[in-house]
């Protein structure tokens, strides 16, 4: 449920980053170097989707290796897509853009 109500919200997010990909371009960036941010809200909402349909799975399957691979794998998508939501919710300066821009490549 946590998972849909963040789904939720992302699509709020998209308003957001459209306001600070304006903002940047007023900075002199390029139409072309602002579309990273779309483009991760993008990937954000599909790894929110992806993560609520794999508890489901998670639930039915059978405890050995291979379920342990699938729930470590899955944890990596969830610590991966916190990080990549606690970037796209922060102020976007000039000095932490680059560092955006490394991560989220």
């Amino acid at each position: 449920m946590n998972h849909m109500q963040s789904l939720r919200f992302e699509h709020k997010l998209y308003a957001q980053v459209k306001q600070k990909m304006e903002e940047m371009q007023q900075h002199n960036i390029s139409w072309i170097e602002v579309q990273f941010l779309k483009k991760a809200v993008d990937v954000l909402c599909q790894c929110r989707a992806t993560l609520m349909y794999t508890y489901v799975f998670t639930f039915y399957l059978k405890n050995n290796n291979q379920s342990l691979i699938f729930e470590n794998n899955q944890a990596d998508l969830e610590n991966a897509t916190e990080v990549l939501s606690g970037y796209l919710e922060r102020d976007i300066s000039q000095d932490s853009l680059q560092d955006i821009k490394q991560s989220t490549r």
